[in-house]
C-alpha cells in the first residue's frame, strides 16, 4: 500500500514501482533491516489511514448528492442520523442532509489535515528512533550517552555523534535536514494544539518526497558504515 505521486493519497496499480521513496537497505546489517521494516510498516498504516479517510469522505459526498438529485439511497450512517430520519414526519430529508454535511467537514478535515499531520509526526519519531539504534549499534560502547546541545534538535544531536563519536564519515544535505526540522515543528505544534501552525506548514509538504528525504537520508548513513561494500 502505497503514496500516489501527489504525496496525499494512495495508489494500488503499480505498488512495486510505487514503493521507490521507502528505504531500502543495500548493506545487510540487523539494525538496517528494522529500519527498512518499520519504515514500510509505518507506510502503510499511513497510507491505509488517508485511504480510508478519503473513502469514507467519499461515501458521504456520494450520499448527499443521492439525495439531492431524488433518487433511493440506502445510507449507511449513524444510529443518531436514523432517529432524524424516523422522526421527521415531513418525508423530507433535511435533517439528514444538514447532519451529513457536517459529517463531510469532519472527514474533509480529517483528510486535509489530521492525517497527513499524524504521518508527518510518526514518520518525524521513527526518524529520531531510528538514528539512534544506529548510533547505540556503531559506538564502540553500545551503551553511549547522546548529549543535544542547545541550539541543536535531536536528529543533528545523532548525526553529529555519528559523525564525531562514530567516525562515520557522512553529510546530510540541507534541504533534507531542513524538512526535518519542518517536520519536528509541525510535532510540536500539534501536541501544544497550535493546529493552525501545523495545518499552514503542512499545506506546502508533500508526502511521498518527505518519506523519499528520509530514505536519502538513511542511504546516505547506510555508505558510510564500516564494512559496507556497496558504496
Amino acid at each position: 500500500m502505497t503514496l500516489s505521486q501527489d504525496g496525499r493519497y494512495y495508489n494500488f496499480k503499480n505498488p512495486e514501482e510505487s514503493y521507490e521513496y521507502l528505504y531500502r537497505m543495500n548493506y545487510a546489517h540487523d539494525v538496517l533491516y528494522k529500519i527498512e521494516r518499520e519504515m514500510k510498516q509505518l507506510n502503510s498504516y499511513c497510507a491505509y489511514t488517508l485511504l480510508s479517510t478519503d473513502r469514507k469522505n467519499n461515501e458521504f459526498r456520494k450520499q448527499i448528492d443521492n439525495i439531492k438529485s431524488g433518487k433511493k439511497v440506502e445510507l449507511e450512517v449513524s444510529k443518531d442520523i436514523y432517529n432524524i430520519i424516523e422522526d421527521d414526519n415531513s418525508g423530507e430529508f433535511g435533517h439528514v442532509l444538514e447532519e451529513l454535511e457536517i459529517d463531510v467537514e469532519n472527514w474533509e478535515e480529517n483528510l486535509s489535515f489530521i492525517a497527513p499531520a499524524m504521518t508527518l509526526v510518526l514518520l518525524h519519531i521513527f526518524v529520531e528512533k531510528s538514528l539512534r539504534s544506529i548510533c547505540i549499534e556503531f559506538h564502540s560502547s553500545k551503551n553511549p550517552t547522546i548529549k543535544k546541545e542547545s541550539d541543536e534538535s535531536v536528529i543533528q544531536s545523532y548525526i553529529r555523534f555519528l559523525n564525531h563519536e562514530c567516525k562515520l564519515n557522512f553529510s546530510i544535505s540541507d534541504d533534507i535536514l531542513t524538512l526535518q526540522n519542518e517536520c519536528r515543528i509541525i510535532r510540536n505544534r500539534f501536541a501544544h494544539g497550535d493546529w493552525k501552525t501545523v495545518n499552514e506548514k503542512i499545506q506546502n509538504i508533500n508526502l511521498v518526497e518527505t518519506f523519499y528525504s528520509v530514505t536519502k537520508m538513511f542511504e546516505t548513513i547506510e555508505e558510510s558504515l564500516p564494512g559496507n561494500k556497496t558504496s
